[in-house]
């Protein structure tokens, strides 16, 4: 007679109970972590593996559980715990099937739910540095329109209109723009000449706020995202090509930063070189900072009645940056 499926199974399960499980969701562990450390974008291959060692782990702990289970419903003389935990353990296979199942699923979730947070939290840090303390923001659509702004206006007007309001403390102006390269359209950002941060510390992940500064100002220097510059085997000071609209352009690596919300990834250049190529000194965001003493809607109320007739769309920064946030849960669903 040929074996049945279910002494197959539990043999295996048998052999795989022991130090070959425990082997097993050891080595998952450190090929998880060693694909973090050295590789790039391996997130997703080290989630897989621990699910993977998560499967392994399970074998030895739940016929224990099981055993733990039964003890503790006999001792609360529990009936349908014990029918349960006997059921469990007359198929100690189905029954560490099902546990590894419902816990990969868990874990599925809990690391899902832990990545949509991380995108959340740095689309925060990314209106952050995008509005730089500004308290009302000036565009050509409102935020809720379009997340990322990169409809050039004349700015030049609406900043001589703001400096004569008395509320105002300063205005400067922002520039985007999207870039294909290749198979993927980066977002383009260009910060005001004399902004102290063009990439705040939040948004770089290798080098630093003050020489990235440094280095941009100079011209032919660029942030890229990480992800970009990975794909391209790019490190810090490498010269790399970008197809601007006069033509293509050397730059070299300033600094590796987030993708500023943008999945494709972002390029973050200085203002001047900007305007230079893409042959446009139109802005696609203007910063309004306010004076001491005026409150945010006062400023909302001042701002939109100087640019009265323009066609722009005037908000609160905070409003702004909960459209963006708005948007992106949206996307997230």
């Amino acid at each position: 007679d040929r074996p049945s499926a279910q002494p197959r199974a539990s043999r295996l399960l048998a052999r795989v109970s022991g130090r070959v499980g425990l082997l097993g969701a050891l080595g998952a562990i450190v090929v998880a972590i060693g694909s973090v450390l050295l590789l790039q974008n391996a997130g997703l291959v080290a989630v897989g593996v621990l699910a993977v060692g998560l499967g392994f782990a399970l074998a030895p702990a739940v016929p224990w559980l099981i055993e733990v289970s039964n003890r503790l419903a006999i001792r609360a003389r529990s009936p349908l715990g014990f029918i349960a935990t006997t059921e469990l353990r007359a198929a100690p296979t189905r029954a560490t099937v099902l546990a590894a199942t419902s816990a990969i699923a868990v874990y599925a979730i809990v690391a899902l739910g832990g990545a949509a947070n991380d995108i959340r939290r740095g689309v925060t840090k990314t209106t952050e540095d995008i509005f730089g303390g500004a308290t009302v923001v000036v565009s050509p659509s409102s935020f809720e329109q379009s997340p990322f702004q990169v409809q050039p206006f004349a700015a030049a007007p609406t900043l001589a209109r703001l400096r004569t309001v008395p509320a105002v403390a300063w205005a400067d102006e922002l520039r985007g723009s999207f870039l294909d390269v290749g198979p993927r359209r980066l977002f383009v950002l260009a910060k005001p000449e004399d902004s102290p941060v063009p990439i705040s510390a939040s948004q770089i992940i290798e080098g630093s706020a003050g020489r990235t500064a440094t280095l941009l100002r100079q011209g032919d220097w660029a942030a890229l995202s990480a992800t970009v510059a990975g794909e391209r085997h790019l490190h810090l000071g490498d010269p790399f090509l970008l197809p601007t609209p006069s033509g293509y352009v050397t730059f070299r690596l300033a600094a590796t930063i987030t993708n500023y919300g943008w999945p494709p990834g972002a390029v973050v250049m200085d203002a001047d070189t900007f305007t230079r190529l893409w042959q446009s000194a139109g802005a696609t965001v203007v910063r309004v900072g306010l004076k001491r003493g005026v409150s945010e809607a006062q400023g909302l109320r001042v701002v939109g009645a100087a640019l009265s007739g323009t066609g722009l769309s005037v908000s609160t920064a905070r409003a702004a940056a909960a459209d963006v946030r708005s948007a992106t849960n949206q996307g997230l669903s």
